[in-house]
C-alpha cells in the first residue's frame, strides 16, 4: 500500500520523481563506495549526508529541467542533433556541473575558499578527462535510443557508477595515480599521490 501510494505520488510529480531517483542512486553509490573503501569496518554518515544533499539540491532538479529543455530545443534523433547534444552535455553542462559538485561538497564540509581552490586545481581536470571518456557513449545511446520520459532514469543509472567514482575521488586525501599523470601532462602541480 505504501509503495503503490509512493508510485502514484511520483507519477504525478515528475520533478519529485527525478529528485528521489537521483538522490537514491547517489546514496547507493556513496554507500557502495564506502563499503568498498573501508571493507565494512567504518562508515561516514556525514559524508553520506553530503552526497545526498547534492542529489536533493542540485542533481535531481537539474537533470529534470536540463533534459526537458534539451529535448524541447533539440528534438529528434538524427546524427547531427545527437552530436550537438553530446557537445552541449560535455562542454556546456559537465564543466560547470563538476565545479558545482566540488564547491558544493566542500562548502558543506566547511572548507575555506583556499582549500576548495586547491582541491579544484588538483582534481577538476582529471575528473573532467575521465568524464569525457565515460559519458559520451552513454549519452549517445541515451539521446538516440531512450525515450525522453526515461532519460533521467538512464542517466541516473549511469550516474550510480559515475558518482561512486566521484565519491571515491572527492573523499581521497591523496590523488589516484591516473590523476597525478593527467595533472603532470597538463602542468598542474600535484603533491598528493595515492600509493
Amino acid at each position: 500500500m505504501v509503495l503503490s501510494t509512493l508510485r502514484g505520488v511520483l507519477a504525478r510529480r515528475p520533478l519529485l520523481k527525478s529528485v528521489v531517483t537521483v538522490t537514491s542512486l547517489i546514496t547507493a553509490a556513496d554507500i557502495s563506495c564506502q563499503l568498498i573503501e573501508n571493507k565494512g569496518e567504518t562508515f561516514n554518515w556525514i559524508r553520506l549526508r553530503n552526497m545526498m544533499s547534492i542529489g536533493v539540491c542540485y542533481y535531481g532538479p537539474f537533470y529534470y529541467y536540463y533534459y526537458g529543455m534539451l529535448d524541447r530545443k533539440l528534438p529528434g534523433k538524427n546524427p547531427r542533433t545527437i552530436a550537438l547534444k553530446l557537445l552541449i552535455d560535455q562542454v556546456v553542462v559537465t564543466i560547470p556541473s563538476l565545479a558545482i559538485f566540488y564547491v558544493f561538497i566542500s562548502a558543506i564540509e566547511g572548507k575555506n575558499i583556499e582549500e576548495t581552490k586547491t582541491e579544484l586545481r588538483s582534481k577538476f581536470l582529471p575528473t573532467y578527462a575521465t568524464a569525457c571518456c565515460f559519458w559520451p557513449g552513454i549519452q549517445a545511446l541515451n539521446f538516440a535510443l531512450v525515450p525522453p520520459q526515461y532519460r533521467v532514469l538512464m542517466v541516473s543509472t549511469s550516474t550510480f557508477v559515475w558518482l561512486t567514482f566521484l565519491s571515491y575521488v572527492k573523499n581521497r586525501p591523496k590523488l589516484p595515480y591516473l590523476f597525478v599523470k593527467i595533472n603532470e601532462l597538463t602542468g598542474v602541480q600535484t603533491t598528493e599521490v595515492e600509493g
